[in-house]
């Protein structure tokens, strides 16, 4: 089984559970805005499949965007990161 089908169970099986998981329905996580992936990136913490979530993250060679597991993946350009 995938990193990502073990995480999309796993989400699953904690909603039907009643447990809330911090990403679930919320653009944050991919949003254009750095501020707003950090108060993302926050919010994960305590996410029950939080360990899930980073191989998924792991599982894909270079992620490139957004947050997963408490880590902002999105590429900053090089120009932004000189400031």
């Amino acid at each position: 089984m995938s990193a990502h089908v073990a995480l999309t169970l796993a989400v699953e099986s904690a909603i039907d559970s009643g447990v809330r998981i911090p990403c679930r329905d919320r653009p944050e996580w991919l949003s254009d805005d750095p501020e707003q992936r950090a108060e993302a990136a926050e919010a994960c913490k305590p996410c029950p499949v939080i360990e899930l979530c980073a191989e998924a993250a792991h599982s894909k060679p270079r992620q490139q965007f957004g947050v997963w597991a408490a880590k902002d993946y999105t590429r900053t350009p090089r120009k932004e990161r000189s400031k």
